[in-house]
């Protein structure tokens, strides 16, 4: 299935050259750190749930999802467009790489392959979050399935932002290199 590979990929881009498994430094900041920021919010935000239980919150909730999924909908079609960017990059690296065969062209190619990958497990993060948004707005009556809803939706709005800064990084290394007229 496409979704695995997707995901499969994605977590490979995590691990650092010549380790053969994900670093401790690596696990704390793409697993620990957004559960630990989802149990602060669901620990400080008492109502626990953005899926609208508690009628005094209803209007701030629906327009926390509002901002959110209006949020969410405009990033994830940004980053269809920076796909586009992203291969046409990777192929002016590969192709350089063939014709030099220099390796800091090599690896340049492999980080904006790296980041086809995060940026496609991201538009995915960012379907689900889309679907969890528009299930929240749906009346739940059940306090156990309303904070499910709500602690996905805070999982993965989490991860969707931290995967969004560490592109970041890598898009600005790309793009200055390839602005700077790359290595000749």
């Amino acid at each position: 299935m496409r979704l695995i590979e997707i995901i499969r990929e994605h977590y490979k881009t995590l691990i650092q050259v010549g380790k053969e498994k994900l670093t401790k430094i690596q696990i704390v900041k793409h697993f620990i750190l957004p559960l630990g920021v989802i149990i602060l919010i669901v620990y400080f935000y008492q109502p626990s749930n953005l899926a609208l239980n508690s009628d005094c919150c209803k209007e701030l909730n629906y327009t926390i999802i509002g901002i959110i999924l209006t949020s969410i909908s405009i990033l994830t079609g940004l980053l269809f467009n920076m796909l586009l960017v992203v291969i046409d990059i990777a192929h002016k690296w590969q192709e350089k790489a063939n014709i030099k065969k220099a390796p800091k062209h090599q690896e340049l190619a492999n980080t904006a392959k790296e980041l086809f990958y995060n940026i496609v497990f991201n538009v995915f993060l960012g379907v689900i979050l889309i679907i969890l948004l528009l299930i929240s707005l749906i009346e739940i009556k059940s306090l156990l399935l309303s904070s499910i809803l709500s602690i996905g939706i805070y999982y993965f709005l989490v991860k969707f932002v931290i995967n969004i800064v560490f592109m970041v990084f890598n898009i600005y290394d790309l793009l200055d290199t390839d602005l700077d007229g790359g290595y000749k």
